[in-house]
């Protein structure tokens, strides 16, 4: 685009000049423009300010759900030659026009342009309405979830003498657009695969009537701003009865920035993108205690919630107090004592009741004669005499 800011005209600015006046001409649908944007060579230093007039910027996506690593394009329309509205930003333009797109965060997305980066308001698009359009197009892969935000910025060109007054480069303030970018699905499956394999603590054994320390800890696999988890535990269905009760949290867990937790769920970490929870169990009777940690993941996905439990069951037994696993082992040996004991005196007894017995039949009575009988005894009475 051509302009002139000096005082007086020259004869280069004059003929610029007069070739917009017959491209006007041939173009009366846009010559209202020219007049705008091409100020003529008495204007003086005010000359730059006439040579931009305001259009509003309407930048958007393509397509209404936005989804991670599925390219969309995206269109910046700038509308002019009509009244501006407050409806959309307003920015200024001169007869060429650059526009780039960027993006916030640099590896939020990749962005390729699809359109001339510069422009001329002869290329627009009469509106129904009234006025014209002009469309910047680009296709745009968004890499992470989560609220991302790009920035359009317009650069207006005015040429003088054959240089570019460089201080209208910046004249407009970059447009923002942020959008909530859907994670797709194997972002939920990577949390749904840390969850089945989160790690937990659990004594070899636990006592009736004694509190334990129970921790589990799961890694969020994924960079899921928009992907919570929280981990819970449970009584198993058959397990014998327990009292949990759950440890104060800790700070909350830094899964990314502006990250989003689902309605119910909390998120306490040690380490920034670890999930982690710790609970005192007490075993209120002996038995099998069957402990279920339960993860909670919840998120959305190309546009849909989604939710997912993911248990894991730890076995562990409860033993009444002093019944450790040795003494465990020394119960049969305990009962077996006194058994054997008793054994051991019968087999005793028996032994001198069988001795007494053959000293007896190997020893007859003092004072029994050849001629005692069977029947002969205390009470017997004495045999003949000689």
């Amino acid at each position: 685009m051509h302009g002139v800011t000096a005082a007086g005209g020259s004869a280069r600015a004059a003929i610029v000049v007069a070739a917009a006046t017959l491209l006007a001409v041939a173009l009366p649908a846009v010559s209202p423009l020219y007049a705008q944007v091409y100020p003529t060579p008495g204007d003086g230093p005010g000359g730059i300010g006439d040579a931009l007039t305001k259009a509003n910027l309407d930048p958007r996506f393509d397509a209404d759900e936005v989804t991670q690593f599925q390219t969309v394009g995206f269109t910046a329309r700038l509308i002019y030659g009509t009244a501006t509205t407050p409806d959309l930003p307003t920015v200024r333009v001169a007869w060429s026009n650059a526009a780039t797109l960027t993006a916030q965060d640099e590896e939020a997305f990749v962005i390729e342009p699809t359109s001339a980066s510069r422009q001329f308001l002869d290329d627009g698009a009469r509106r129904p309405g009234g006025g014209f359009q002009l469309d910047w197009t680009w296709d745009v892969t968004p890499l992470k979830p989560g609220d991302q935000t790009l920035m359009v910025q317009v650069s207006p060109t005015v040429v003088v003498e054959g240089r570019t007054i460089p201080n209208l480069a910046d004249v407009n303030q970059p447009v923002p657009v942020t959008v909530e970018v859907n994670p797709v699905q194997r972002d939920f499956d990577a949390v749904v695969n840390a969850a089945a394999a989160m790690e937990t603590e659990v004594p070899d054994e636990m006592t009736v009537g004694k509190e334990h320390d129970v921790g589990a800890s799961m890694p969020l696999a994924a960079p899921a701003d928009s992907v919570s988890a929280d981990i819970r535990l449970e009584q198993g269905e058959d397990s014998a009865e327990v009292t949990i009760t759950e440890a104060p949290p800790g700070p909350s867990a830094s899964v990314g920035t502006g990250a989003e937790v689902a309605p119910g769920l909390s998120l306490v970490s040690a380490p920034a993108g670890t999930v982690e929870r710790r609970w005192t169990v007490i075993p209120d009777e002996p038995g099998q205690v069957d402990l279920v940690f339960v993860a909670d993941v919840a998120g959305r996905a190309e546009g849909q919630a989604l939710a997912q439990a993911v248990p894991v069951t730890k076995t562990v037994r409860a033993v009444e107090p002093g019944d450790s696993f040795w003494a465990t082992l020394q119960k049969p040996f305990l009962y077996l004592g006194p058994i054997l004991a008793v054994l051991a005196a019968a087999v005793g007894l028996h032994s001198q009741w069988s001795k007494r017995q053959k000293a007896a039949t190997a020893d007859p009575a003092p004072g029994a004669g050849p001629g005692a009988g069977p029947g002969a005894g205390p009470g017997a009475p004495p045999g003949p005499g000689p």
